[in-house]
């Protein structure tokens, strides 16, 4: 559970949601999940 504690004190939400609730992803949000080392 440390990793999703991570994401959101980065990113203040999830990312990987960011499609499904209609939101735009950052900059640094999309370098985030082009990686693809998410649990999403």
């Amino acid at each position: 559970m440390r990793g999703h504690h991570d994401i959101v004190q980065r990113f203040g939400r999830f990312p990987h949601r960011n499609r499904v609730l209609g939101r735009t992803d950052s900059a640094d949000e999309a370098a985030y999940l082009a990686q693809g080392d998410f649990a999403g």
